[in-house]
């Protein structure tokens, strides 16, 4: 799932729409802008994470994947994600990362961008940052980002204290916040008395719960730009929607079962103690991954849109965090590393969930160590939220904004104007017209433009 200093809360960064025919860089009016991430809603920045189970390989696991009449449950001999040899940054993407402290139950602090430009050189963009924050010192509450690294929401609280480590306070504000560029310019949606947490993402808007009470259950679910009430499928309760394409699947409120959106179970745990802790839709087809709990090991579980179970892999001593999809055979999330498996055996590692590569024909798991093992990473949460497919190019016009054009001519009609250091996809073909290089490009809303390569960079 933003970049913002203390001083530019609650607002946003407009790009203004009025420019003259054939300027390939316009300037940009900047307001304030605005952060935020984890209350109440992202699972896996509250979820508390479970002692390390001692576990044999081969041991047996009871599962119920649909409730559907041809169903029943099955017990199945599951193997291990066993760690492998250390991964490097991928190569083409962009990596969302949600940045803050490690092991404790503190607000996010910052959103960043990590990549490998074309020299190879790793690349570092701060998309939003905001400290932890207290009584009348804004901080972020929630976050989500969409798949593809584009949409983003977060909730900034703008006064009071809209909990997390203490009670909501009576003078409690939130102020939500759409990107829909990459989190380099935001829009305010909304800014309202009380506690509130944006639970999901994606372009028909940001689904926003609250206000959030003493009591967890009854709380309304709205969808922004427009305010319209979210209605939950039966069984959902207070549960919140996980977009999957076109559909929403629902994980209720327990995080016992992930619904449909006619109110039957895609998977369900059956343990007394157990819980689902993400649930991850595959944006190319109807799989869906998930890591859950059985009240003694984490897991790992890949199901068809069905319900049948493609795979599932036990964790090796604490929970993998799916945070996206790599590629079709490959998940990027956060995994637990001993301290003893890193060069120099860790030394002052104590912040086990590593960014990490799974690969799911396998279950060969490939902690990333560089730049984790470097500040400002070191020991902190790096949870990994989103990745931005390439190849990509960066928009450089410093306090501008970028036209893409239909086509590659100057007289062209402006597709968009595209902000300073938004990612856009190289579509690989470029031309040379009236000795202007151009470059064919994809925006983040998916439509495909021309831009001049002079403003581009690998």
């Amino acid at each position: 799932m933003l970049r913002v200093s203390q001083a530019i809360l609650g607002v946003m960064w407009l790009v203004v729409a009025a420019c003259d025919d054939g300027q390939e860089r316009r300037t940009a009016a900047t307001a304030p802008a605005g952060v935020a991430t984890a209350t109440g809603t992202p699972v896996r920045a509250t979820a508390v994470t479970p002692a390390t189970a001692s576990a044999t390989a081969g041991a047996t696991v009871t599962v119920t994947p649909t409730p559907l009449p041809s169903a029943t449950t099955t017990a199945t001999r599951v193997p291990y994600l066993a760690l492998s040899g250390a991964a490097t940054l991928p190569p083409d993407v962009a990596l969302i990362v949600q940045m803050g402290c490690s092991q404790c139950d503190g607000p996010p602090v910052a959103l960043v961008r990590l990549y490998l430009d074309g020299r190879g050189m790793l690349r570092t963009d701060t998309l939003i940052r905001h400290p932890e924050g207290g009584r009348n010192q804004p901080y972020i509450s929630s976050l989500v980002v969409a798949d593809g690294g584009y949409e983003m929401a977060v909730t900034l609280c703008s006064r009071g204290y809209c909990g997390g480590l203490a009670a909501v306070t009576a003078d409690a504000e939130t102020t939500v916040l759409r990107s829909r560029d990459g989190g380099i310019t935001w829009q305010e949606l909304e800014r309202r008395p009380g506690a509130y947490g944006v639970v999901a993402a994606g372009p028909v808007g940001v689904y926003v719960a609250g206000p959030y009470e003493t009591s967890p259950r009854g709380i309304p679910l709205r969808l922004l730009p427009g305010d319209r009430r979210v209605l939950r499928p039966p069984g959902a309760e207070d549960g919140h929607p996980v977009p999957a394409g076109s559909q929403l699947l629902w994980q209720t409120f327990q995080s016992k079962r992930v619904l449909r959106a006619d109110g039957s179970a895609l998977f369900e745990v059956t343990d007394v103690n157990g819980y689902i802790t993400t649930v991850l839709p595959d944006p190319d087809s109807d799989r869906v991954a998930l890591s859950w709990w059985d009240g003694q090991t984490s897991y790992l579980t890949l199901l068809e849109g069905s319900g049948r179970q493609l795979q599932t892999f036990r964790g090796s001593g604490g929970f993998f965090f799916p945070g996206t999809w790599l590629d079709r055979g490959r998940l990027l999330g956060n995994m637990y590393v001993p301290a003893a498996w890193l060069p120099g055996g860790g030394a002052g590692f104590w912040a086990e969930q590593l960014p990490s590569i799974v690969d799911l024909a396998t279950g060969a798991t490939s902690p990333i160590t560089e730049p984790f093992l470097q500040q400002p990473y070191f020991n902190g949460r790096n949870f990994i939220e989103a990745v931005t497919p390439g190849p990509l190019v960066r928009v450089v016009t410093p306090g501008s904004c970028l036209n893409i054009r239909e086509q590659p001519d100057a007289r062209a009609p402006v597709l968009a104007c595209v902000a300073d250091r938004v990612m856009l996809r190289n579509a690989g073909v470029a031309r040379e017209v009236a000795g202007v290089s151009w470059w064919e490009v994809r925006l983040p809303d998916g439509r495909t433009g021309w831009a001049s390569a002079a403003f581009l960079e690998r």
